[in-house]
């Protein structure tokens, strides 16, 4: 139900959990994603990603993942992230 409270509207931020909450795959997960870059700040116009796991206050589980998508194309963004869960 969450899911669908967050995305009842047109939104370019949202967050997931991966499976997994060992270290070591959700860093894989994030690293080896091309298109979408590690980052803290949003505001630009490139897609960014943000894993909890990066901040020791994190009242949230360490394997959720915020995602901002910028202006790269949606075909070039969804085949980056099919490609890192495929890796997982």
């Amino acid at each position: 139900h969450m899911v669908k409270d967050q995305l009842s509207h047109e939104i370019s931020m949202f967050s997931f959990e991966l499976e997994s909450d060992d270290a070591e795959k959700i860093e894989a997960f994030c690293e080896s994603l091309n298109f979408f870059q590690i980052a803290a700040s949003w505001g630009g116009y490139e897609s960014l990603i943000v894993p909890l796991i990066a901040f020791d206050s994190s009242p949230h589980p360490i394997n959720m993942i915020r995602m901002y998508v910028g202006f790269e194309s949606e075909e070039l963004l969804i085949n980056d992230l099919k490609s890192a869960f495929e890796r997982l």
